[in-house]
């Protein structure tokens, strides 16, 4: 239950950043409190907080200038997630440079244009997965997605 509030609590503080609604992210903060970043443990190389979250998300690749479909999108485990970035583990490389994330669910749904940074190869006896770095680059309004112009 804790790290499902963690998650949750991290989520809806990005979110409200991402969104610009610095009111509702501070209340979100008071009322849930911060979590645990890696700034905290002393491991951020970044301008600006990484959390752990470990949360099934999805992602499509950005090929054209529409938004993908919804069979574009496929689950992936997110890794971490700040207000400038997020990374995924995949078992299988990225043919593109930049894609959609789709953070959240239901009503807090939150779309993003993002560009691949760096890809990590984690190899283990049994798999070989990829720890896929990306770059938020802006958030997608809905008003795009529904009129398919600009990603």
């Amino acid at each position: 239950m804790v790290s499902a509030l963690c998650g949750r609590q991290v989520y809806y503080r990005l979110v409200s950043q991402l969104m610009g609604d610095e009111a509702a992210a501070d209340e979100d903060e008071a009322r849930f409190g911060t979590g645990e970043s890696d700034a905290d443990l002393g491991r951020n190389r970044r301008g600006t907080d990484r959390f752990n979250y470990h949360y099934l998300q999805q992602v499509a690749p950005k090929r054209s200038d529409h938004f993908p479909t919804t069979e574009e999108f496929r689950r992936v485990r997110f890794y971490d997630l700040s207000q400038t970035g997020f990374s995924y583990i995949t078992n299988k490389l990225p043919d593109y440079n930049e894609l959609i994330a789709r953070l959240g669910e239901g009503a807090k749904v939150v779309h993003v244009l993002a560009e691949v940074m760096h890809i990590t190869e984690l190899r283990t006896p049994q798999e070989t997965t990829y720890k896929i770095g990306c770059r938020i680059l802006r958030r997608c309004r809905r008003e795009e997605m529904r009129s398919g112009t600009r990603a």
